[in-house]
C-alpha cells in the first residue's frame, strides 16, 4: 500500500489504478469481495482520471468477474459490455476476444447457450485475426459446450476436433 500512497501523491493515476487492481486481487483471494469491489471502483476512478481506456476496461473486467462469482450476471454483463466498448475504441483485438468470450460464459451460466454461442463465435473470429492459438482453443471449447447444452452433440464434437487440431 506504500506504493499506492506514492502513486497517489505524485498524481500517477494510471499506476494508482493498476495498484488498486492488484490490491483487489489480494482481497478477492482472501474472500473479501466487498473490499475487492471497493478497490476496483477506486481503480476505475483512477483510470478515468488518467483517461486510460485500457486501464478502465481491465478494472471493469475484474468487476465483472467479482459480480459473476456472486451470480450477479446482469451486473457482470453491464461491466463487460462497457469494457468491450472501451477495447473496441482502442482496437485491441485480443482483449475484445477475451471479453466477448467472457460475455458468452455469462450467457451460458444464465442458461442461454444460443446467445452464448453468438458471443463465442464473435470471439473466435476476432481471436483468429489476433492469431492467439490458446484463446482460439478456448473459444472452440466454449462453442462445443454451448452446442452440448443445446443437445447438438455432433456440432459439439466437431468443435472439439477443431480445438484438438490447433
Amino acid at each position: 500500500e506504500q506504493g499506492l500512497s506514492i502513486a497517489h501523491a505524485i498524481g500517477d493515476h494510471k499506476m494508482e489504478g493498476a495498484m488498486l487492481r492488484w490490491i483487489s486481487q489480494v482481497y478477492s483471494a482472501q474472500g473479501k469481495g466487498d473490499l475487492a469491489l471497493r478497490s476496483l471502483e477506486q481503480s476505475l476512478s483512477a483510470c478515468q482520471e488518467a483517461s486510460d481506456n485500457g486501464c478502465q476496461a481491465k478494472a471493469l473486467s475484474d468487476m465483472a468477474a467479482l459480480a459473476s462469482a456472486r451470480e450477479e450476471y446482469p451486473k457482470a454483463l453491464g461491466y463487460l459490455e462497457h469494457a468491450l466498448g472501451l477495447q473496441q475504441g482502442l482496437g485491441s483485438t485480443e482483449e475484445q476476444g477475451i471479453i466477448l468470450n467472457n460475455i458468452g460464459l455469462l450467457h451460458n451460466a444464465q442458461g442461454d447457450p444460443a446467445r452464448a454461442l453468438e458471443y463465442f463465435q464473435q470471439a473466435l473470429a476476432i481471436t483468429r485475426t489476433a492469431d492467439d492459438k490458446r484463446l482460439e482453443r478456448t473459444c472452440l471449447d466454449n462453442i462445443s459446450q454451448a452446442y452440448h447444452l443445446q443437445g447438438n452433440y455432433d456440432a459439439a464434437l466437431e468443435q472439439l476436433r477443431h480445438s484438438l487440431e490447433i
